[in-house]
């Protein structure tokens, strides 16, 4: 039987603030399930109960076959007897130990040596050999973070909780170290637990995501659905949908639907809203292609003249802001800019496919 987590529960504060939380689950031993919201959502708290840390005031919490948490029974299971890694925001790393010392300091019930070869095996896997005598302090922050990672697996937990993993890291590292943390997390085989605000965290890390507004879950799917296909006006906020544009169905037919939107028509797949609904038209940035010239016979459904009205560094991307008859963005690489003259002013064609096109009903 796969061990999955299954929560749904209750914790309200004595500040008003409440969290409600319903069917939370995991979806496979290798599964990465992101927690995704804004800050001040009820992420961090939500892995707080998972762990034990905290008690909630009302639900259940199960993994697999046991039961956690109760609260019509009233039962509550410390954290030490769930058997979870759980690694915070700050690594919480003890500043006065070794690296040695953090990686084995929960593994009090062992021998001496049995202590030793676990820790040794541990650091050997996550790529810290010749670390064991520096503190905290002498490492850099990819390798703190491996150092909590490691001392949140070596007890060979069942559920890994990680809160905001990267966050403590420069951008350079961070990029670099976000394909070793999948690498590591399907490695692993054990469900996982992730908690980030940053859309491209949850997109190479995630299989799952599950979205938090005010303590609640607003929605859930796969990664990649849930960013392209907001159910809500606010859940297109929560995951920065780029263009987000009040529009109106003018037609059905052959599973499309073409929409007025500002002074321009567009055409997308048909999600059974009727002729003369008012809707909100959504469009990803990084699904806008620009072209200088006419479009090729190929090209996609929706074609628009488009006006560069700003671009901006975002990175190593350019955000370009365009007039196509409505408020449209798109994002470049620099060399894509250069090769096609970028500039304010700059007359250009947006193509989007009808599938891109995701509309939400007002």
């Amino acid at each position: 039987m796969t061990e999955d987590l299954d929560a749904s529960f209750v914790r309200s504060f004595r500040s008003g603030w409440r969290i409600q939380l319903e069917e939370l689950r995991t979806s496979g031993p290798a599964s990465v399930t992101v927690l995704f919201g804004a800050s001040g959502s009820g992420k961090s708290t939500v892995l707080r109960c998972v762990s034990g840390l905290e008690r909630p005031d009302e639900g259940y919490i199960r993994f697999g076959n046991e039961t956690w948490f109760d609260g019509k029974q009233g039962s509550h299971v410390s954290p030490q007897r769930r058997h979870v890694g759980l690694v915070p925001q700050d690594y919480a790393l003890f500043p006065h130990l070794s690296v040695t010392q953090n990686i084995g300091y929960a593994l009090a019930g062992l021998s001496r040596s049995e202590r030793a070869g676990r820790v040794a095996e541990t650091m050997r896997w996550l790529a810290l050999d010749g670390l064991e005598d520096r503190r905290p302090a002498e490492l850099s922050g990819g390798e703190r973070q491996r150092v909590a990672l490691a001392r949140a697996l070596i007890s060979k937990p069942r559920l890994l909780l990680l809160d905001e993993p990267l966050s403590a890291l420069d951008a350079p590292t961070r990029q670099r170290l976000t394909r070793d943390l999948r690498r590591l997390l399907k490695q692993l085989g054990i469900p996982t637990l992730l908690v980030t605000h940053e859309r491209n965290e949850a997109l190479a890390l995630g299989d799952q995501l599950v979205v938090l507004e005010r303590g609640r879950i607003v929605q859930r799917g796969p990664v990649h659905t849930v960013f392209s296909r907001p159910s809500s006006l606010a859940v297109a906020g929560i995951v920065a949908m780029e263009t987000v544009e009040p529009g109106r169905v003018l037609k059905t037919g052959d599973g499309l639907a073409t929409v007025e939107i500002g002074q321009s028509r567009v055409v997308s797949l048909n999600s059974d809203i009727e002729p003369g609904k008012d809707v909100y038209v959504c469009i990803r940035a990084e699904d806008v292609i620009l072209v200088r010239g006419a479009p090729g016979q190929s090209s996609p459904r929706n074609s628009l003249p488009a006006k560069v009205v700003a671009l901006r560094a975002e990175g190593p991307m350019f955000r370009i802001d365009l007039d196509a008859g409505f408020p449209l963005s798109a994002v470049l690489t620099k060399q894509a800019c250069e090769e096609l003259k970028i500039q304010p002013g700059a007359d250009l064609t947006a193509m989007i496919k009808a599938p891109q096109i995701h509309l939400i009903e007002r």
